[in-house]
């Protein structure tokens, strides 16, 4: 299977100095038995200079920075449609994208591939609908969503107070877990009642990965069957 992720949030670096892991560890899961693409696309220009198109691969992740085009007068960004299409050399099976910053501007590739389109939703998202013009362009990447990932069971309610109508869309929550690595040391893993919250809060990290592969082979086997 070709998955195309999408993100602004996904690390730009194997050693995560300037980022988190988090999204990362989903693909890198994935990358084990299917191929993964990544486009980040970096809209931080008032700070670090980062080469446009540039090309690494992160534990088997080939992932793509993607530099909008900005106007600086009226402070806003633009992706050119044609120079993203040449960066995706094989059709994707489907396409997964975390946050606005993400589903908004990428919102095309669903028309042009016509397959399964994934969104991922966060806190920061429900505030950006506050906006009623984006609250807009919100409602009509919404409708064509083929399966929304929450953030939390938070989320998914706040979600659903505000966009009602995608109440019973097809979903489920997408929790990432904590690598049992960063946070266990000798001190705290020696008490029992420390131990079992540890391994509580790293039970995701493996399970939600294989849940949420399988959200995905199941939406792309739907989109098929119509």
């Amino acid at each position: 299977m070709n998955i195309l992720f999408i993100s602004q949030l996904y690390p730009l670096e194997e050693n995560f100095k300037n980022s988190t892991p988090a999204l990362h560890y989903f693909t890198r899961e994935w990358a084990k038995k299917h191929t993964v693409k990544v486009i980040s696309p970096y809209y931080y220009y008032e700070k670090e200079v980062v080469q446009k198109n540039k090309k690494v691969f992160i534990n088997g992740v080939e992932v793509i920075v993607v530099k909008p085009i900005w106007f600086p007068i009226v402070k806003k960004s633009l992706i050119s449609r044609k120079s993203i299409l040449k960066l995706i050399d094989r059709k994707p099976d489907v396409i997964i994208c975390h946050k606005n910053t993400a589903y908004l501007p990428f919102f095309f590739l669903k028309g042009h591939f016509n397959v399964p389109f994934i969104v991922g939703i966060h806190t920061t998202d429900i505030l950006f609908s506050r906006k009623n013009l984006f609250k807009k362009r919100q409602r009509n990447v919404f409708k064509h969503t083929d399966l929304f990932a929450y953030r939390s069971n938070t989320v998914k309610k706040l979600f659903e107070n505000i966009f009602q109508e995608f109440s019973n869309q097809p979903s489920f929550i997408a929790n990432s877990g904590i690598p049992e690595s960063a946070i266990r040391t000798k001190k705290t893993y020696k008490h029992s009642k420390m131990k079992r919250v540890l391994e509580k809060m790293n039970q995701p990290a493996v399970k939600e990965y294989n849940k949420t592969i399988k959200q995905i082979k199941s939406r792309i086997t739907k989109g098929k069957s119509k």
